[in-house]
Parts: C-alpha cells; structure tokens; sequence
C-alpha cells in the first residue's frame, strides 16, 4: 500500500515549479489530487498525471477570491466526496524597485494571494476535512 492511498488531496498553486514537485510526488504515493491554480497549465498538469495512470483533476481557481475557493471546495467534494489534505502553496513574489514610485498595486497583490489566499482556502476547505474526522493543512 502507498503512503497516502486513498487520500484526497487538494494543492493551490501546483500549476508549476514547487506546486507542480508537490503534485508529482503526492500521485506517486498513490493520493487522488485536486490541482488548483490561476492559469491554465493547472489543467494541463492534471491531464499528464492522468496520462500516467494518477487520479487527478484539475481546477482553475482564484485563491485571492473566497467564492472561487468554495468552488474548488465544491468541485473537490462532488469528485471524491472529501478532503483529507489541503496544500496551501499558491503564492507569489513580484520583486521592484521599493523605494521607487509605487501605487501599491504589488503590495495589495501579494497580500491578497499570499495571505489572504491562504485564508480563503483554508476556510473553504477545512469544513470537509474536520466533518471527514480530520486531516491536515500545510502551508
């Protein structure tokens, strides 16, 4: 038996690099995943795991948004009927001059995902994982 057979999974930002290795070795030890990120390579990843034989689905979702995390939630629970694990690793950094001219648009954004999108995917998330008798939230 694998390590997290028959586990459900759900990552945020697992379209590319850290998100992506996460993805790849979660299916390896055998979990269901639930891929979710903004863009469109999310969709792609999931359909190359599927490809080598791993369950995997793939949503786009907004984790600066809460209803586009309760869709995810949503999505997750209509697919495998539960959650058991919830990777919040969606996140991102911008980097510019700080000390030039800014209209605070990179500060709002990094909150918005980085923090905020921590928050909404949890909050979406967690009810499934504790009416499921627990599980875990990485961050």
């Amino acid at each position: 038996m694998k390590k997290l057979e028959g586990k459900v999974c759900v990552i945020t930002g697992a379209s590319k690099g850290i998100g992506e290795g996460i993805a790849k070795v979660y299916a390896k030890y055998g979990a269901k995943l639930v891929l979710a990120a903004r863009g469109p390579k999310v969709l792609e990843l999931a359909s190359e795991l599927k490809s080598q034989g791993f369950e995997a689905t793939g949503v786009q979702v907004d984790v600066s948004d809460f209803e586009s995390c309760k869709k995810l939630a949503e999505i997750t629970e209509k697919t495998y009927g539960k959650v058991d694990t919830l990777v919040c690793n969606a996140g991102i950094c911008v980097l510019e001059d700080f000390l030039g001219d800014d209209d605070f648009k990179n500060r709002d954004m990094h909150i918005d995902i980085n923090i905020k999108g921590v928050w909404n995917a949890t909050k979406a998330i967690l009810p499934s994982i504790v009416s499921n008798g627990g599980g875990a939230v990485v961050i």
